[in-house]
């Protein structure tokens, strides 16, 4: 935004593009070129008469020297009908002179003239006069409120880029310079201010408190962000220093949503994803009424459109504008709190603040209430919708220093993107463990072996991918979801959602947990918290912790995280734990303790035999696997009396040979199951003296195992 001063290949240039609008004047920038201390060129539609034909005028230097030449360029139709002639009439302000100077090249829809500027001042175009297939038209530039200045051996002031109004709702609106130290009742610019301060500039009732309640209140609940990257291949930004801004803006957007979709509960969309128009055939002002309309109609609970400034050389640094306080205090207090958040965030980097802003209408365009309008037109339709509105003026495409340090490449590009994410993360308090429920990166590229080669282990190009197509795919990421199965086998979720795979997960990480959704056919909560009674101790009725105890520690563990109907728990005889039982007559549960001493691991299905060595110091890791009552084939149990510790074979020959080395043989601890149902790895610890064995029904903590040396002996036996 903000940018008209550079365009095209020469230098700093301004744009303003124009469109139909309707009888009365309005506040319709689309370009805009200001620097930090002011130098701004603008774009506004205004009607004359009928429908205006002028699309955009281009004031290739903001300020030159006299003898200098100035560079006009106007386009003018839709180049279908011939352009054959046009006149510009200019002023000098400072004498009061005004000339006419006569188009000195065309296209098929732009007129390009050459002033030449001899004596000092301010410079600004009056009216066109041109002739379409034979008609002859007149326009008044400060009728169309179009605003094109320039400086010849001095600065002017001009005014600020995307005042964007939809024509029906802001007829009244018109343009607003913006003053040098921010004085000006169109603009209040605050430098790294406080609620106070940000309260006393809005003259709004809303207090500090009111603020962060309201900004506490968007952190509980799912919440969409709609980012709007700036203009596009149509309505172009500025370009300058070989930089094209409608592509940076695009670049900075699709990061900032990358970032923020890492976090929960968040929905993201984007006004557009490519450099194509969202809206073919429109004005800039259409489109960017358009895209406001599109923000709501998708649920936005905040407008974030991204821009990048121009203006002379020596401008530089970060600014952002949000909404007044008038109408509706909430959403402007909002506002400002939400800008000053992302402007510290990209002070952060290094940029310059020059400080969070607002500007008013000044010819005292209302709102519905009869309070002040909001100049730029996404920042008043986005109030007048419900939700605020921003926009974040990153950095100066016209300054060398900011080109170099913070628009020069990818890597920089996603600094500001990941900037935006986390001021917005910051204010709304958004929560950064996001999408642990739903992906885990080391399962997601385990499970996927195609993405192994293709993406790597970078956990966060796995989860773009997984946001971006996995989800789409009915790729499953982490052991206690599968989008299908949840969309599948929640009728009501169904019906309010439909196919929008993504708010089923924000309703499953925001709600479903904690209403022990099952999500997937590895794992039931509620099941889970049943059958193991060392975790139901600790978390309770707290559902949405046996997810998280099954991701982190529960699969890795070997425990069993499906629903079993028949499960039954049976209360410790001695009162330490109550032990889950299968229920029937044909398997048992075996349980899991663990010997913080010695490091060993021992599995028993007698609840009267886990009570013991629980008494003695052990602990109960619930349950292993489960085992057939009775089977063809025993597990052996054996015990080494000089090391402590015990050894479980089903080869009779290997447990005949332990016992000639002094072993005690128990007898039979259990059944081993078929060779197609679930095995248990074996793994040994040469450097163990004592429980130098680990058995488990978890091939990953196999494989993790034998990453830190220990030896992997393949199948000890079978569960069910």
């Amino acid at each position: 935004m903000r940018k008209a001063l550079c365009l095209t290949l020469i230098g700093t240039m301004l744009m303003m593009p124009f469109g139909s609008v309707t009888a009365n004047a309005e506040e319709t920038v689309n370009e805009t070129v200001v620097d930090a201390e002011t130098t701004e060129a603008i774009t506004e539609e205004t009607a004359v008469g009928s429908e205006s034909l002028v699309n955009y005028v281009v004031v290739d230097q903001p300020s030159l020297t006299s003898g200098s030449q100035q560079m006009i360029t106007v386009g003018i139709g839709d180049g279908t009908k011939e352009l054959t002639e046009a006149t510009l009439t200019y002023q000098n302000d400072t004498t009061g002179v005004q000339a006419e100077v006569s188009m000195t090249n065309q296209t098929e829809s732009a007129a390009e003239f050459a002033i030449d500027c001899t004596e000092s001042g301010s410079y600004r175009l009056v009216k066109i006069t041109y002739t379409l297939d034979g008609a002859i038209y007149e326009e008044d530039f400060e009728t169309m409120g179009i605003d094109a200045k320039w400086g010849v051996d001095t600065e002017v002031e001009t005014n600020p880029d995307d005042v964007t109004v939809d024509e029906d709702a802001m007829d009244d609106a018109i343009t607003v310079e913006e003053m040098p130290d921010g004085e000006d009742a169109g603009e209040v610019a605050i430098e790294d201010s406080s609620a106070d301060t940000i309260t006393d500039a809005l003259q709004s009732s809303e207090t500090e408190q009111d603020m962060e309640v309201k900004s506490d209140f968007k952190a509980f609940k799912s919440m969409v962000i709609v980012l709007d990257p700036g203009h596009d291949a149509t309505h172009r930004g500025a370009q300058c220093n070989g930089y094209d801004e409608a592509t940076l803006n695009l670049k900075i957007a699709q990061y900032c949503k990358a970032e923020l979709q890492k976090y929960a509960g968040v929905t993201v969309y984007m006004t557009r994803e490519s450099m194509n128009c969202p809206h073919p055939g429109t004005s800039s002002q259409q489109d960017n009424a358009a895209r406001v309309e599109y923000a709501k109609s998708v649920g936005a609970d905040v407008y974030v459109s991204i821009h990048l400034n121009s203006g002379s050389s020596s401008a530089h640094g970060a600014e952002v504008y949000y909404p007044n306080g008038s109408y509706n205090s909430a959403i402007g207090a909002e506002g400002a709190g939400l800008a000053q958040s992302v402007l510290n965030n990209l002070k952060a980097l290094g940029l310059k603040s020059n400080g969070t802003k607002i500007r008013n209408s000044e010819d005292n365009s209302l709102y519905p209430d009869g309070s002040l309008a909001d100049y730029y037109g996404v920042i008043k339709r986005s109030k007048l919708n419900g939700f605020p509105g921003i926009i974040i003026e990153h950095a100066f495409m016209s300054n060398a220093s900011d080109c170099a340090n913070y628009l020069s490449s990818d890597a920089k590009l996603k600094a500001l993107g990941v900037a935006d994410a986390n001021g917005i993360a910051s204010y709304y308090h958004l929560d950064t463990n996001s999408y642990d429920a739903v992906f885990q990166a080391k399962y997601y590229y385990r499970n996927n072996p195609d993405l192994q080669s293709a993406i790597g282990t970078d956990e966060n190009k796995l989860l773009s991918h997984f946001l971006t197509y996995g989800l789409n795919e009915g790729r499953v990421a982490s052991p206690v979801f599968d989008i299908n199965y949840y969309m599948n086998n929640n009728a009501d979720l169904k019906a309010a959602y439909g196919s929008n795979r993504m708010e089923y997960v924000n309703h499953f990480m925001t709600y479903g947990m904690k209403e022990g959704r099952q999500a997937s056919t590895n794992f039931n909560a509620k099941a889970y918290k049943n059958r193991y009674a060392d975790i139901s101790a600790s978390f309770g009725d707290d559902l949405t912790k046996y997810y998280y105890h099954y991701i982190e520690y529960g699969e890795y563990e070997g425990r069993n995280g499906t629903a079993n109907d028949n499960t039954v728990v049976v209360p410790s005889s001695k009162g330490y734990v109550n032990y889950p039982t299968t229920g029937d007559s044909y398997s048992q549960y075996m349980y899991r303790l663990y010997n913080p001493n010695s490091g060993e691991h021992f599995y028993t299905a007698s609840t009267a035999e886990a009570d013991n060595i629980i008494e003695a110091g052990w602990r109960y890791e619930g349950i292993g696997w489960k085992a057939p009552r009775s089977s063809s084939v025993p597990v052996y149990r054996l015990y080494n009396p000089n090391a402590g510790d015990h050894h479980y074979t089903m080869d009779a020959n290997e447990k005949n040979y332990l016992v000639s080395l002094g072993w005690n043989d128990e007898g039979i601890g259990w059944y081993s199951a078929g060779s197609n149902a679930i095995p248990l790895y074996r793994q040994y610890n040469p450097n163990a003296k004592a429980g130098s064995h680990n058995y488990t029904v978890n091939y990953s903590e196999n494989q993790n195992l034998v990453s830190l040396g220990w030896r992997a002996e393949g199948i000890s036996w079978y569960g069910l």
